[in-house]
């Protein structure tokens, strides 16, 4: 009986010595890949389902036009409550494009279909009456 339980006692202690050897070595530097950003839909345009194209706006039946620029807004909308980011407006309004003569004139620019407004050391993103973030068309 002492044999098998000296027997187990060894057996136990050995891969548990085996344990903390294999945990002693260098080991493969374990780099994975980049973090991936969120999927933005407004930050290349502010219109992803382009609502504003001559098929869509000169559509024969009157309320296309509209039902494109309900499913965009809830598309851009829904889009930033599940990247946890605050939800743009439903209005766009259009503004001079970053670096134009109107631009500098003004005072307010659209960047990346956001607008912002110049303040004293840099910009400050505009809020739309309605709620949100303002988007905007560049000019």
């Amino acid at each position: 009986m002492r044999w098998i339980s000296a027997i187990a006692i060894l057996a136990i202690s050995g891969s548990t010595l085996a344990q903390v050897q294999s945990a002693r070595g260098r080991g493969t530097p374990r780099v994975g890949p980049a973090p991936v950003a969120a999927h933005n839909p407004a930050a290349k345009d502010t219109t992803p389902l382009n609502c504003s194209r001559p098929e869509v706006r000169l559509h024969p039946h009157p309320g296309v036009s509209m039902l494109c620029k309900r499913w965009e807004d809830r598309l851009l909308q829904d889009s930033a409550h599940r990247a946890g980011r605050p939800a743009p407006s439903s209005s766009v309004v259009n503004l001079p494009a970053l670096g134009t003569p109107d631009a500098k004139r003004t005072g307010f620019v659209c960047i990346s279909g956001q607008a912002f407004q110049r303040i004293e050391h840099g910009w400050s993103q505009l809020m739309a009456p309605e709620g949100g973030w303002q988007r905007c068309e560049g000019g």
